[in-house]
């Protein structure tokens, strides 16, 4: 069930933002959202906002939740490094060459793009053609809405293993359907040049740890011009606190690592296509291990695993990163 839609843009913010708020917003941040709006009413951007995610697949992006967004970062946290800034420039190149470029990381909060794309705008980095895979969940919150408004998104159907909180509510029927259409949507905008960005662990980790990366998530990014960057998280979950639901954060750090080209993978992968696909989400589930610190490595632990399969995907991976 959706929250009620609030009657103006900062009283759905002073749900999120922390502290007390007798004075409202700062200033600064009500002017900017101010001229984010421009010649549109708040009414009407509300409007947009509860209109998204009505149906599966392709939601666009909204400007005006972009800047709100930015701004919301801007006056709670700051300009803060973002290490391997420069490999987007490399993704948005190979993604207009012609090849299914994707990012892959691990998943601590609603807001973990929302930080990315801000700190990149925020940095000079302004038109990054993200289209972020999302489950119903997103879409169940008016502030978790304008968030995934900041980019374009798939709204993906979640088999009840991953899904919670009403979110798995579909027919296996369904679900089969939604994922047809989502693939589908995917490899299209994908071909148009987009950078499709998802959360292989199929949830986010409720303690923090690296979940193990979900085999089935391969189907978007095996393709022979496969190439994967991944990218490692460590604070973010305090952006939409799973304690409170709102705004914190400490010491949030983002990485971008090294591109990782599928076809030069797929040579050392061996055993029947489900092994492979399994394997290969364990290469990426190493690759953004290898991003993170050590205590939330969780079952990509770059020490090595008592699992052989997992081993087996570890060895690959540093074959790849030492070449």
């Amino acid at each position: 069930m959706t929250n009620p839609a609030p009657k103006s843009i900062e009283s759905l913010l002073l749900n999120v933002v922390p502290g007390a708020h007798d004075v409202g917003l700062p200033d600064q941040l009500v002017s900017e959202i101010k001229e984010a709006l421009g010649t549109i009413t708040e009414p009407e951007f509300l409007e947009a906002v509860e209109a998204q995610g009505k149906e599966w697949g392709y939601q666009p992006r909204h400007e005006i939740a972009t800047a709100i967004s930015t701004s919301i970062i801007k006056a709670l946290i700051g300009v803060q490094e973002v290490k391997g800034k420069e490999r987007i420039q490399e993704a948005i190149h190979l993604a207009n060459e012609g090849y299914s470029v994707t990012m892959v990381s691990n998943h601590l909060s609603y807001g973990d793009i929302n930080y990315l794309q801000t700190q990149l705008r925020m940095q000079g980095v302004q038109h990054v053609p993200l289209l972020v895979m999302a489950g119903p969940k997103v879409y169940s919150d008016t502030f978790r809405k304008l968030s995934s408004m900041s980019f374009e998104t798939l709204k993906m159907a979640q088999p009840p293993s991953r899904a919670s909180g009403g979110a798995a509510d579909v027919s296996m029927r369904e679900l089969a359907e939604v994922t047809r259409k989502v693939i589908t949507e995917a490899e299209y905008w994908m071909n148009k040049g987009r950078i499709l960005y998802f959360f292989p662990e199929g949830s986010r980790s409720r303690t923090g740890d690296l979940q193990r990366f979900v085999a089935a998530s391969a189907r978007y990014c095996n393709f022979e011009k496969s190439v994967v960057f991944p990218v490692g998280y460590k604070g973010t979950e305090g952006l939409l606190s799973l304690d409170d639901g709102k705004i914190h954060f400490e010491d949030i750090q983002v990485s971008l690592g090294e591109p990782i080209f599928y076809s030069k993978v797929a040579e050392k992968l061996e055993g029947p296509p489900a092994v492979k696909r399994k394997t290969w989400m364990d290469v990426l589930g190493y690759a953004v291990a290898d991003l993170v610190d050590p205590e939330i490595q969780g079952v990509y632990c770059q020490k090595g695993s008592t699992e052989v399969d997992l081993e087996v995907a570890r060895q690959v991976y540093l074959t790849m990163r030492n070449r």
